[in-house]
């Protein structure tokens, strides 16, 4: 790794959540970021523990066997059009063209020709296993922002999805209540003409073109294939195949057990007594 990001922010729950996420996604098949816990001191004063995650970036790509010389994108929600929603990261100086003609061509292609299109540029078995995670730890923001979008860029090479910022998932949402009456993210989620299942996240996704070239807060390039149809069910199989192998109680528990005494105060205090 070049690059980490030491964070500890809101509830302490996101510090186990955002690691536990990052782990189903690599059981999933994902290449994404490495992630851990980590003591972070200062002048000799112990500050606690932190959540530590690997930066996106070209270590990162050539360290996950991707192609370094790709474009990579991180989706701002808060921006409009295609251009401005997708920051890019490499190559800074050659532009936004592949991901305007990714869009442009969608957009232009329906049925059988559009789907041939989305396997040809897309890693297919990789963003429908994105997206069956994504259902699993209830991600409602994965679909719209925290991700990066990464095209490789030699012949043949396709588009990914990379995810990012989990800090808000198995059940967590903006607005929670001290309660945590827990999200119960739609199997539909992301699909056109559905809400989110939540009247404080529910939006209505509207045309294909409008949604994706017009921009918007809730634009972003993952709404045009799941959309179709046979994006959809290529996702609900790979859902299907991940939870029978990984979202399992006795995988589970032991790994949220240990993360959680791993952040302990006894553990901390056993860690400075041996330093």
């Amino acid at each position: 790794m070049s690059g980490i990001n030491v964070i500890f922010e809101g509830p302490s729950r996101w510090v186990l959540s955002e690691h536990l996420a990052y782990e189903l996604y690599e059981k999933s098949g994902l290449h994404c970021e490495k992630s851990g816990h980590l003591r972070l001191s200062m002048d000799g004063k112990t500050l606690g523990y932190y959540l530590f995650v690997e930066q996106p970036n070209k270590t990162f790509l050539a360290r996950t066997g991707r192609n370094e010389d790709g474009n990579l994108y991180k989706l701002l929600w808060y921006e409009h059009g295609a251009v401005r929603q997708h920051e890019k990261k490499t190559n800074l100086s050659t532009g936004h063209d592949d991901i305007v003609t990714l869009i442009d061509t969608l957009n232009k292609k329906s049925g059988e020709a559009q789907w041939a299109y989305i396997k040809e540029q897309f890693n297919v078995d990789e963003v429908a296993n994105y997206f069956a995670v994504n259902m699993c730890i209830q991600n409602w923001d994965g679909f719209f922002n925290n991700y990066f979008a990464y095209h490789d860029l030699a012949p043949g090479g396709k588009w990914e999805m990379i995810p990012w910022d989990e800090d808000k998932t198995w059940g967590d949402y903006d607005g929670v209540s001290r309660r945590y009456d827990w999200y119960d993210m739609p199997l539909t989620m992301g699909m056109n003409g559905e809400s989110s299942g939540k009247s404080w996240l529910s939006f209505n996704q509207g045309p294909l073109v409008e949604e994706v070239v017009g921009g918007g807060p809730r634009a972003g390039f993952p709404v045009l294939y799941w959309q179709i149809r046979n994006f959809e069910k290529n996702s609900r199989r790979g859902l299907q195949r991940f939870a029978q192998r990984c979202l399992r109680k006795k995988n589970l528990v032991p790994r949220s057990r240990a993360c959680k005494i791993g952040c302990g105060p006894k553990s901390a205090f056993a860690h400075n007594a041996r330093a």
